[in-house]
């Protein structure tokens, strides 16, 4: 399968097992013609991917804005109903991946806080801005 345009690229992860990766998961959602997130962890490198593009997404990745993008103008869509029912399920798979991303992140910020009573965490990481360090404060 070609990957689909404005998709992001697996090449912006230097892991080639992780590129490899998303590439086969990738190839799953567009099988089943479904959205998602996708967060892969190697010993050493975290990478994370969103599918935001099915065929009844309006959403999609520009990749040289670097931003998640809606495009769903009314001419596009044969009807006032099919216009609704693609902003809404497109809406509804927005929310979701935010909703779960956030459950993810103060469960797995509980157990860091609680691990690092017992441990000193000291982690970087390249996605915080100026490469800060991550703080569960």
């Amino acid at each position: 399968m070609n990957p689909k345009p404005n998709r992001a690229p697996a090449s912006n992860c230097p892991d080639p097992k992780l590129q490899q990766a998303q590439k086969e998961i990738q190839e799953v959602f567009d099988r089943y013609d479904l959205g998602g997130a996708v967060i892969l962890q190697s010993p050493s490198m975290a990478h994370f991917f969103m599918v935001i593009d099915p065929s009844w997404s309006c959403a999609f990745y520009a990749e040289n804005q670097n931003m998640i993008r809606v495009k769903a103008l009314r001419t596009d869509y044969p009807s006032k109903e099919a216009h609704a029912k693609a902003l809404n399920q497109t809406a509804g798979m927005l929310i979701s991946i935010g909703e779960i991303s956030e459950i993810l992140q103060k469960n797995t910020h509980a157990v860091l806080f609680m691990m690092s009573k017992k441990m000193e965490i000291d982690h970087k990481s390249d996605e915080l801005p100026n490469n800060e360090r991550f703080d569960l404060e």
